[in-house]
């Protein structure tokens, strides 16, 4: 008997409830660890990304390379950071920005200083 296959055990609710909290467990898991992924891949060069013909199959993508593949323009990212025009300041170009030897969070803070530098 497996606490797995609640059907199997005649439908028991407290076996059900067990195995949706421990199947609930196991996702949040999992959302930590990519979050803890995600958040020291922050502090990476930029230039870290690869190009989408350098990711195969069963490979991990990193945080900038989601941000790479999915968003039209780096300069989206930052719009809606509010910095879309410090961004296109410093990087006139997006492939400037992918190629920048500074972490997202180095760039992120540049910018900020930038624009509090402005008013």
């Amino acid at each position: 008997m497996s606490s797995e296959y609640p059907a199997a055990c005649g439908g028991d609710p407290l076996l059900k409830s067990y195995t949706k909290a421990k199947n609930k467990s196991r996702n949040l898991k999992k959302i930590i660890q990519k979050f803890d992924l995600y958040l020291s891949q922050i502090h990476l060069p930029m230039y870290s990304a690869r190009q989408k013909n350098e990711v195969f199959a069963g490979q991990t993508i990193t945080l900038y390379e989601i941000l790479k593949f999915r968003k039209p323009s780096a300069s989206d990212i930052w719009h809606g950071l509010g910095l879309e025009k410090e961004y296109n300041e410093k990087f006139p170009s997006d492939e400037l920005f992918w190629a920048s030897n500074e972490s997202l969070i180095d760039i992120y803070y540049n910018l900020l200083n930038m624009k509090a530098s402005k008013n």
